[in-house]
């Protein structure tokens, strides 16, 4: 009985904002940046330390991304 109980459990699905459009997907339906010194590096592995902005994978978000709509933010300390 416990078993069929975990199997009906749905595994929860990390979901992150788009910094472009707002729209909430699937972590893995975003593209992940990290700001750098020399301005924000893709992070296609979204191992890089620091924090990052998502945008999706649309050219439309993409090419806003490049105007500089996501800023990076600070680190604190």
């Amino acid at each position: 009985m416990h078993d069929d109980a975990r199997a009906e459990t749905k595994r929860r699905v990390p979901e992150r904002t788009c910094t472009v459009c707002r729209a909430k997907r699937p972590k893995s339906e975003l593209l992940r940046f990290v700001a750098d010194e020399d301005g924000l590096v893709p992070d296609p592995k979204q191992i890089l330390p620091g924090r990052g902005c998502y945008v999706c994978l649309h050219g439309e978000c993409k090419s806003q991304l490049r105007q500089g709509h996501c800023r990076p933010r600070k680190r604190r300390g």
